[in-house]
């Protein structure tokens, strides 16, 4: 994981900023939190007995954005998101945890509205589409015997393969930013939710007449950082 979230802020982010460098005035920012994600869809409930969660995990990157009037500015974003579902079954003899993780390389445009709420802080909220590109996809389950007190060795399965390497979605969120130093203290809530089945179909299964499942991310961030202007 720490490879590609190396690789995908650096590369995107460094585009990011070089970007809006070009543009007075911009702004850039580090942000870093947790995110709680969750699938949803017409395809999205569980099997008789099986309990839904969230999946938790980092949330973060980084953000570049140019101001071009007194309270809007479009904000550009390289994020590293773990989305999927977490769910567990509860049995008379075990009990059964199945996670769907998904790692996406996010890229969020969205235009952002500010307005000054004191004189070293504002208030901000913002709203856009959202490109994402699948990093990684792994399900993960275990199962645990009640009556004998014994765990089976957890499996781990790669479904690449049965997920769509891209996502689109919109992404919606507010926060606040507060005047500290040089720069500025930021705090954002957002909700993104995807537009786009992560389900993918072989061509041997579309053949067959298969119908693509109706699972799409839904995910929610909270994040703090730090923003300096330019």
């Amino acid at each position: 994981m720490k490879k590609h979230l190396f690789g995908c802020l650096t590369i995107i982010g460094l585009f990011s900023i070089s970007t809006f460098a070009e543009l007075k005035p911009f702004s850039v920012a580090v942000k870093g939190g947790i995110g709680l994600a969750t699938l949803w869809g017409n395809n999205s409930q569980d099997s008789m007995g099986m309990v839904p969660a969230f999946r938790s995990g980092f949330y973060g990157g980084l953000s570049g954005a140019f101001q071009f009037s007194e309270f809007f500015a479009v904000q550009l974003e390289c994020l590293y998101s773990m989305k999927g579902k977490s769910i567990t079954g509860y049995y008379d003899s075990y009990t059964k945890d199945i996670s769907y993780k998904l790692d996406y390389c996010e890229l969020p445009i969205t235009i952002r509205y500010s307005v000054p709420i004191s004189p070293i802080s504002d208030f901000f909220v913002f709203a856009g589409p959202n490109i994402s590109y699948r990093i990684s996809a792994i399900k993960d389950s275990s199962i645990y015997w009640i009556q004998s007190d014994a765990k089976m060795p957890d499996s781990s399965t790669n479904i690449q393969s049965q997920t769509n390497p891209f996502d689109f979605g919109i992404t919606l969120g507010g926060g606040m930013a507060i005047d500290a130093g040089p720069g500025e203290i930021l705090f954002d809530v957002r909700y993104t939710f995807g537009l786009v089945s992560i389900d993918k179909l072989t061509d041997a299964e579309k053949n067959k007449g298969a119908k693509q499942l109706d699972l799409k991310n839904s995910h929610v961030g909270f994040m703090l950082g730090y923003q300096i202007k330019f």
